[in-house]
């Protein structure tokens, strides 16, 4: 009994150091890609979440997926933030002991966060070899997380400054209301009615709590009036297609159908545009 309890206590105790070392490796990634204040924020909001504390405490095997992956990205970022290629050896080497403790869903956190970045990268040589310096162009983005931190690479690889860019709140993407998270191959079964709607009129559709493609046509629009001077923007998918609707005067019908390559860079032009 005693030994059965102790070696209980030895799991919960390791489990529980998984969470406390997940969230110092969440911190400095947050440290190395923002700041100490938003490093302290990430830490404290990781470790408040009560999914996190239950996990910890009883001794799931999921804290030690969490503890894992968090590790790996830490080696990730590091390595290309400083420089450092030697670090994607512990990037592998960490992505490789997740996938032992959970399986192959162990590998999709550390994979997905490679080709984004990639794509990222990607992305910023091409505006590189395009705009050269970049130095007398406006850098805006939407100022969801994942628009900086795109923005934040692109200008890396374009050899400026990373955080010398402004935020809209104009380019966040079509806020779907009570569709938010939801999984889009099932709300035919879920929200039937609703989705019924949406297909009948998918432009002027408004979700409950939230946006049409109209309210964001015409959201967008004021931020599209207002550009002075060649603009280089970090945005979503849905804010890209309203403004080629605009650009290009483009029917209701067609804007919601529009495709947006998350691959290519999108260059707008007065009443046409191309794809990099």
């Amino acid at each position: 009994m005693l030994r059965s309890r102790l070696v209980v206590l030895v799991v919960v105790l390791a489990l529980a150091g998984g969470a406390a070392a997940a969230a110092l490796l969440l911190a400095g990634i947050a440290r190395r890609l923002f700041d100490r204040r938003v490093a302290w924020w990430a830490a404290l909001v990781f470790l408040s979440s009560a999914k996190i504390l239950w996990q910890g405490r009883i001794g799931q095997i999921d804290m030690l997926l969490v503890a894992l992956v968090t590790a790996a990205m830490y080696c990730f970022v590091r390595a290309v933030v400083e420089e450092r290629p030697r670090l994607h050896r512990l990037f592998f080497l960490f992505a490789g002991l997740a996938t032992l403790a959970k399986g192959p869903v162990g590998l999709l956190p550390p994979l997905l966060a490679v080709v984004v970045w990639a794509l990222a990268t990607g992305n910023g040589r091409v505006l590189r070899e395009i705009l050269g310096s970049g130095a007398d162009l406006d850098f805006v983005a939407s100022p969801l997380l994942r628009a900086t931190e795109t923005m934040s690479i692109l200008r890396r690889e374009m050899g400026l400054e990373v955080n010398g860019f402004r935020t809209d709140d104009r380019l966040k993407e079509i806020h779907f209301g009570h569709w938010e998270g939801r999984i889009w191959d099932v709300l035919h079964l879920e929200d039937p009615e609703h989705f019924r709607a949406r297909q009948a009129d998918t432009f002027n559709w408004r979700p409950t709590g939230g946006e049409s493609y109209s309210d964001l046509a015409a959201r967008v629009k004021t931020w599209i009036t207002g550009i002075e001077r060649d603009t280089v923007a970090v945005s979503h998918g849905g804010v890209s297609r309203v403004v080629r609707g605009h650009v290009l005067a483009l029917s209701d019908k067609e804007v919601p159908l529009l495709e947006v390559p998350q691959d290519k860079v999108l260059v707008l032009e007065a009443g046409s545009f191309r794809w990099l």
